[in-house]
């Protein structure tokens, strides 16, 4: 999912359908701030990130993998934390190339600021990049018909097609290798029990293997 940015912030927020300029002045007013940096707020962003993938059924990467990424691609690599009452709500880690700003790595808390916190992230991080220069915004990939698909539908972003190429013996059918797939749903369900603690445990030793 890519959005065409303009050349300011001024630009992306006239671009915005007056639906979407209402949902972020609404997010503008809950009680949050953003804070803006790099390696220093990789403790704040996982703490977000992994309870996400949590409650999504899903392993996360280990808190060493991100501070690696700051270090390996330094001033390409900007982080971005939503908080309420000091607290970390939403965040983000995001990477700035020739081709554009490409979000990777988000959540947030549902539970907070009234679900608004990951509208104005997003919308913060498409300020950033537009003012920096970037030519696109990568929100990442989805599934259509998902949430996070019309989500990312509502700031106006465009589908491009992913390709995958499979290596099958003769006869063989192309796996379901989706998250969402019926196969994965006892896993999923199960995943979503752990405490976040042992989920930071032994996430990272599955996820080193799967991606």
């Amino acid at each position: 999912m890519w959005l065409e940015l303009p050349s300011s912030a001024e630009g992306a927020w006239n671009s915005l359908t007056t639906k979407m300029r209402t949902k972020v002045r609404k997010a503008q007013k809950a009680a949050v701030n953003l804070e803006e940096g790099h390696s220093e707020l990789v403790g704040d962003f996982y703490a977000i990130y992994a309870r996400t993938m949590r409650d999504l059924g899903s392993p996360p990467h280990s808190q060493r993998f991100f501070r690696l990424v700051c270090d390996t691609f330094g001033p390409a690599v900007r982080i971005f934390v939503v908080r309420s009452e000091g607290q970390p709500i939403a965040a983000a880690l995001a990477l700035m190339d020739r081709q554009g700003f490409h979000v990777p790595w988000s959540g947030s808390d549902h539970r907070a600021a009234g679900g608004s916190a990951n509208r104005f992230l997003f919308w913060s991080m498409i300020a950033y990049s537009s003012d920096a220069g970037a030519a696109k915004f990568d929100f990442g990939r989805s599934t259509r018909g998902s949430g996070t698909h019309d989500f990312k539908k509502e700031w106006g972003a465009q589908e491009i097609p992913l390709c995958w190429e499979y290596l099958l013996p003769l006869g063989g059918t192309i796996p379901d290798l989706r998250p969402e797939s019926p196969k994965y749903r006892l896993a999923r369900t199960l995943w979503r029990q752990l405490p976040l603690s042992l989920a930071c445990l032994i996430g990272p030793r599955i996820i080193a293997r799967l991606s």
